[in-house]
């Protein structure tokens, strides 16, 4: 579910602007790029795990979280592509 960590971690994401899964989304939907845009989530990531932000170190559930979001997006694209070219995922 898009937004999740907005939900779950109110005091680590104030806004919901703030949320890392729906970042795309959001700025399709406000002007500021196209859908086809590249949104890196490893780069958001590994931003908070290499914050000085004390509180993202308390919260490990969220790195666990956010990285099987992220793994999960780029396991399906690899399928996705892999479909389209009519080849199996591992080439």
């Amino acid at each position: 579910m898009h937004g999740l960590e907005v939900a779950a971690w109110p005091i680590l994401y104030p806004w919901s602007r703030y949320g890392d899964t729906d970042v795309r989304a959001r700025l399709a939907c406000g002007g500021s790029g196209t859908e086809k845009q590249h949104y890196s989530g490893k780069q958001s990531f590994i931003r908070k795990v290499l914050s000085r932000c004390r509180a993202y170190e308390q919260e490990p559930s969220l790195f666990f979280y956010l990285y099987d979001v992220f793994f999960c997006r780029m396991l399906l694209s690899k399928f996705t592509v892999a479909d389209q070219h009519g080849v199996t995922p591992d080439i």
